[in-house]
């Protein structure tokens, strides 16, 4: 018999239990009950197993008592009383109820309260359970009009929190999740509002050369030639006009290789704080533009990668 076989798992977990027992049963008689009732890895979930081996816990254990008692044998009902006819209380008859899984399974169906559990922690053995990791996209937009207004009235230098608001009540200014084990976070698009001719806005006269996101949550991106250089997150330069409405929006161009920061070690993440700069290091001014929760002044999209732990069964992964 292979040494994974499913008969051998169902065997192994269930001596985790009786380590010092003779539980009554063998692998081999285990995989000759499997083969009647068609059963194998390849057609069982986890959930199906983990009821077998229930079940064959509960017949251990009634064996196991018989043998402590030591007095004459009692009458004892079968759960199925088509599968035995006499001599019910000794192992080996025991063994028979097990020639039925597809009424065993009904049988068990029956007093199943919740359908989802997962298999419990004393059934995760080695050989039956292995934990594995995975690398999960989560796409985070954020636009300035949703800020709150009170804390933070610049549309280029507010604050948004990752989980449930410190103020009861509150409705703007936040995402309710926070990020956890952070692998990398990329940003992946970015657009303003073109405020050209606009008085006191920084492009009032000229749009400039380029513009620098800086969320000081990740910081130290890159090496530059100023501070601001060096602290900015990525640096908006090429871009496209277009004309929404009676706007018009500055859609800038993302460059892959560029707008990626991985965090060694991984990085829980609470709040962004976002500071839009000009190519000077002084907070960009959209003019005397009305600002209010209608008005989009600028928008992002951010690609935050977490790392998220899984249990997996063995028996599923080896059927592939």
């Amino acid at each position: 018999m292979e040494k994974n076989s499913l008969g051998n798992i169902i065997y192994k977990t269930l001596k985790t239990f009786y380590p010092h027992n003779n539980i009554g049963i063998t692998p081999e008689i285990i995989e000759g009950i499997l083969d009647k009732a068609g059963i194998n890895k390849k057609n069982s979930s986890k959930q199906e197993i983990a009821k077998i081996i229930k079940i064959l816990k509960h017949h251990i254990e009634l064996s196991q008592q018989d043998k402590k008692q030591k007095v004459e044998p009692q009458t004892y009902t079968p759960i199925f009383t088509d599968m035995e006819q006499k001599n019910n209380y000794l192992d080996e008859e025991r063994i028979k109820y097990f020639d039925n899984l597809t009424k065993m399974r009904e049988e068990e169906n029956k007093n199943v309260t919740n359908q989802n559990d997962i298999i419990p922690q004393s059934l995760r053995i080695k050989e039956f359970m292995e934990e594995d990791q995975n690398e999960y996209d989560h796409y985070v937009i954020v636009d300035s009009k949703d800020r709150n207004f009170n804390i933070h009235s610049n549309p280029s230098n507010y604050v948004i929190t990752l989980g449930r608001p410190n103020i009861e009540g509150e409705t703007q200014g936040f995402i309710p999740r926070n990020y956890t084990d952070v692998v990398s976070v990329e940003l992946i698009q970015f657009s303003m509002k073109h405020t050209f001719g606009v008085n006191n806005a920084s492009d009032e006269t000229d749009v400039p050369p380029y513009l620098l996101l800086e969320i000081d949550e990740f910081k130290n991106k890159f090496d530059g030639t100023s501070e601001q250089l060096g602290s900015c997150f990525y640096r908006l330069a090429y871009y496209d006009l277009i004309d929404h409405g009676a706007s018009k929006y500055r859609h800038y161009q993302i460059e892959d290789s560029m707008s990626k920061k991985i965090f060694k070690p991984r990085k829980n993440l609470t709040r962004l704080t976002i500071k839009i700069k000009t190519p000077t290091g002084s907070i960009y001014n959209f003019g005397d533009d009305a600002d209010d929760a209608n008005t989009t002044f600028n928008t992002f999209t951010l690609r935050i990668t977490t790392l998220q732990k899984n249990y997996l069964s063995n028996f599923i992964q080896k059927s592939n």
